[in-house]
């Protein structure tokens, strides 16, 4: 080994800028419009939200969905190497918050070893909660999705796509996907995985070893109330072969925030 071999290496520093009153007042000027419709929608749409759930029948629900932050496998006992490298599994955690009529809610997770977070394992880790609805519920019929924009899991043109199918696979007639104002789209699924992220490395401190998927979806299942489900790469794959090859690309996607369904394949959508 070189050990007089050069590498570079970067450093991110806090950079000041200073300008004049002149130009902070221009600025504002500029940008105050948009941010006062930013607000707006906002606060419509939490109102909108809210009386939704408040007012649910008996023959709808809404459900609220969120990736959370992948979890990080730990062993009770470890080298340092193990800590500080790149060793450790990650899986993915899919939130959801089912609101039902007369205020009943229910919370589920899902787990993969896939770190697949795009519009196709979005539909192989919804599937579960999906068949749960119509065989608990049989009486629903319409469907309600609430969940943030990023456009590289929910808002896009496969998204839509799925949205407008696959729930009438399952016998549902109406379904609505609403999505979130930008940056204001934290919600209870986000408590749902961090109370189910703290539950497992509680259960790490107590000298149990969570080495990967399995072994935490059996920890958090013996331990947990929330209702869990495991994902497999094989079932993710397989809801790949659902979308067809050349999907259009929905114009104005980025201002899209309510996709309503009402008949296979046929949608509409709501800035």
């Amino acid at each position: 080994m070189d050990l007089t071999e050069e590498r570079q290496t970067k450093k991110m520093v806090l950079e000041k800028r200073t300008s004049s009153i002149e130009r902070l007042l221009g600025l504002t000027t500029e940008h105050l419009p948009d941010f006062a419709i930013h607000m707006f929608n906002v606060k419509n749409q939490y109102l909108s939200l809210k009386a939704m759930k408040d007012t649910l029948t008996d023959d709808a629900v809404a459900v609220h969905v969120d990736y959370s932050e992948n979890y990080s496998c730990k062993y009770a006992k470890e080298i340092k190497d193990t800590h500080f490298g790149t060793g450790n599994d990650q899986v993915t955690l899919h939130t959801r918050v089912l609101y039902l009529s007369r205020g009943r809610v229910e919370a589920f997770a899902s787990l993969s070893s896939s770190l697949q977070h795009d519009a196709v394992a979005t539909r192989a880790h919804l599937d579960p909660v999906l068949r749960y609805i119509r065989g608990k519920y049989p009486e629903v019929h319409n469907l309600h999705f609430i969940s943030d924009g990023p456009t590289s899991q929910y808002r896009n043109k496969t998204s839509f796509y799925l949205a407008s199918t696959v729930p009438f696979m399952h016998g549902f007639e109406w379904v609505t996907w609403n999505y979130t104002e930008a940056s204001h789209g934290k919600g209870t699924p986000d408590g749902v995985g961090g109370a189910l992220k703290n539950l497992a490395d509680r259960i790490v401190s107590y000298g149990t070893s969570i080495p990967d998927a399995d072994s935490l979806y059996e920890q958090l299942k013996n331990n947990s109330s929330v209702t869990l489900y495991k994902v497999s790469e094989e079932k993710i794959k397989a809801s790949r072969e659902l979308v067809p090859p050349n999907l259009k690309a929905v114009p104005g996607t980025l201002k899209i925030h309510q996709l309503t369904s009402t008949k296979p394949g046929v949608k509409n959508t709501r800035e």
